[in-house]
């Protein structure tokens, strides 16, 4: 169908209901997948667009216990997950929300925040009302001293850690990032200290100790990648074991225990 042939970014499990995944796509918007029945089902938020420039969703965050907050295309809106639909979209200042939400992401005090192409956006919890500082934000992560680590992308490329009131505490270019045009999609901070980025060149490291960035190589890849295969997604579980989601390879987990990575699920 439209969904399954559609280019799926990644995937969440729905908070209340195990069986539901929601997965983010590149042109067939919002697509559920039941697990029960093998089934997809899509919503889209505008009909008769090409799939590389609409429909595109860039995040999908919980808001409440029916809702979740989608960024899709240059909008941020609701979506009721027991009706299946799109709500209106939110507001910034009694004006259209008009920015890509590149990312969601809720800390450890319920706080809902969102890197846009505008800049740094804070959602108080169940209201409309945004708070916005100027920094493009396309993937945030938590620092050890409780803070935040986010990047940028498109121009100026940098990696940045910043409080819980949005000041940029330190700052870093990505290394040639401008000259190679690599983007950054995620970032996590790792148990052993260490900051991974997924970027369209492969993984990014940095070492805050020295203050450096290195390529790491994904061993047990195809030799064609070269151990660098684009990346989009990724997580850390708790046995350390981190899942990748590419575009060309599929899902694969990296085991730091022997510094391999295996695909798990082929794209095709």
């Amino acid at each position: 169908g439209k969904a399954a042939s559609s280019w799926l970014v990644a995937a969440e499990t729905d908070p209340h209901d195990p069986n539901i995944l929601w997965i983010r796509s590149w042109g067939a918007g919002l697509v559920r997948f039941d697990k029960r029945s093998h089934t997809f089902s899509n919503k889209v938020l505008t009909t008769g667009t090409p799939p590389n420039i609409s429909n595109i969703v860039w995040s999908l965050t919980p808001w409440d216990t029916t809702h979740c907050l989608v960024g899709i295309d240059s909008e941020l809106h609701t979506y009721d997950t027991r009706t299946n639909t799109f709500g209106e979209p939110l507001e910034m200042d009694q004006t259209k929300f008009n920015s890509t939400a590149f990312v969601g992401y809720t800390d450890h005090e319920g706080q809902l925040w969102f890197g846009t192409s505008r800049g740094l956006c804070v959602v108080p919890a169940r209201s409309n009302k945004f708070e916005l500082w100027p920094t493009s934000v396309t993937g945030i992560s938590d620092a050890s001293d409780g803070g935040y680590w986010g990047t940028t992308v498109y121009q100026n490329r940098r990696l940045f850690h910043f409080d819980v009131h949005g000041n940029t505490l330190e700052e870093r270019p990505l290394p040639d990032a401008d000259r190679l045009q690599y983007e950054t999609f995620n970032l996590v901070h790792l148990r052993n200290g260490r900051l991974w980025l997924a970027t369209t060149k492969g993984l990014l490291v940095f070492d805050r100790s020295t203050h450096t960035f290195t390529w790491k190589k994904l061993n047990g890849l195809d030799e064609r990648y070269n151990g660098r295969p684009g990346l989009f997604n990724m997580i850390e579980q708790a046995d350390r074991n981190v899942w990748f989601a590419a575009p060309t390879l599929g899902v694969m987990r990296y085991d730091p225990l022997t510094d391999s990575t295996t695909v798990i699920l082929d794209p095709t």
